[in-house]
């Protein structure tokens, strides 16, 4: 799954998914519905980036379908919110989980 959101100042942001994951990733592009109040250290790889005090948010984004000219919103809940992230990183797990076919 892989598609392109565009942002009321006509950027654009890539959402991926990615099955390593074991949770969904946002940055600072997505409107933010609720702040649950934990918190987060994040690790890379290497152990040597740390990315401390990221908050467990729900939040949605907007798909614009430019060919069917509608407007679909993807409310994704208890995200990691990474703001240095460039692509919103969707664990495909947690779409299961939830009964969202992933293909």
């Amino acid at each position: 799954m892989q598609f392109s959101c565009s942002q009321r100042n006509h950027s654009r942001i890539s959402v991926q998914s990615d099955s390593h994951l074991d949770t969904c990733l946002v940055n600072s592009n997505v409107l933010v519905i609720h702040h649950h109040g934990c918190y987060a250290d994040l690790y890379g790889f290497d152990k040597a980036s740390l990315h401390s005090n990221a908050c467990t948010i729900d939040n949605t984004i907007a798909y614009e379908d430019p060919a069917a000219h509608f407007t679909v919103i993807l409310m994704i809940n208890q995200a990691i919110k990474f703001n240095s992230i460039t692509n919103i990183l969707v664990c495909t797990m947690q779409c299961q989980v939830r009964g969202t076919v992933v293909e």
